[in-house]
């Protein structure tokens, strides 16, 4: 499958907040995706950001933490009561790659009256900001010579929906080779799963590079086999 990040129309969710009460922090769960496969299904979850709170005398802080190397595209929906934020809510922006940011604080309106929050989270690789070059030609992910046919394409009904909805599946035997369909900057690898399935369970199981291109934008390449990646973070 190839996708390019970022569409607002693409951003998904998967991240649930729980209860907060008087301000005590609860961890929450993660969030996700923008994928893109080729060749069979593999494992384990990782986080994208992480969300975290630091209670100052008459105010909290909300901070993010992008634990990727490339750009994260995070939404914060906030349910308050007796507070107000800092900032407009829902909080929607794009964090740097491997950086932490305040992106707002709340404070109670009336302090002789009890104070609660709760939020959901919403991230997905890339940048908001970017704009895709729509001149731009992009190659097939194999080698030249050689055919395959795409089992799925955009807004497929099986699974190309939200964060995948501009993906493209190819049908490929196990261990064909694949090829970037368009130069940039290695930013994202993962190839030590060897599970997965149709499931959205699996979702977070599938292998991966992801490449940015020089655009901004971002190509997922999902679904290698274990093992099988012969790049590197970094690398052109």
């Amino acid at each position: 499958m190839l996708s390019v990040s970022m569409d607002t129309d693409c951003l998904t969710a998967n991240s649930r907040v729980r209860n907060l009460d008087k301000f005590t922090r609860t961890i929450a769960c993660l969030l996700t995706l923008c994928f893109v496969s080729l060749s069979s299904f593999a494992g384990s979850e990782q986080k994208l950001i992480k969300i975290t709170t630091q209670k100052k005398e008459d105010h909290t802080d909300f901070y993010v933490e992008n634990l990727q190397f490339a750009d994260v595209t995070v939404t914060l929906e906030v349910d308050l009561k007796n507070l107000s934020s800092t900032d407009k809510l829902p909080y929607t922006a794009t964090i740097a790659p491997r950086s932490k940011v305040k992106v707002f604080s709340l404070a109670p309106v009336d302090t002789k009256e009890d104070s609660s929050w709760s939020y959901t989270y919403y991230a997905t690789w890339g940048n908001l900001n970017v704009a895709h070059d729509d001149d731009y030609i992009y190659h097939l992910p194999f080698a030249p010579g050689q055919a395959y046919p795409v089992s799925q394409g955009f807004h497929g009904k099986y699974s190309h929906t939200g964060g995948d909805c501009y993906s493209i599946d190819f049908k490929m035997p196990v261990g064909t080779h694949v090829l970037a369909a368009r130069e940039g900057v290695v930013v994202g690898i993962k190839d030590d799963s060897d599970s997965g399935g149709g499931d959205k369970k699996y979702e977070w199981d599938a292998n991966y590079i992801l490449i940015k291109h020089s655009d901004g934008t971002l190509g997922h390449y999902v679904h290698l086999q274990k093992g099988g990646v012969r790049v590197k973070i970094g690398q052109q």
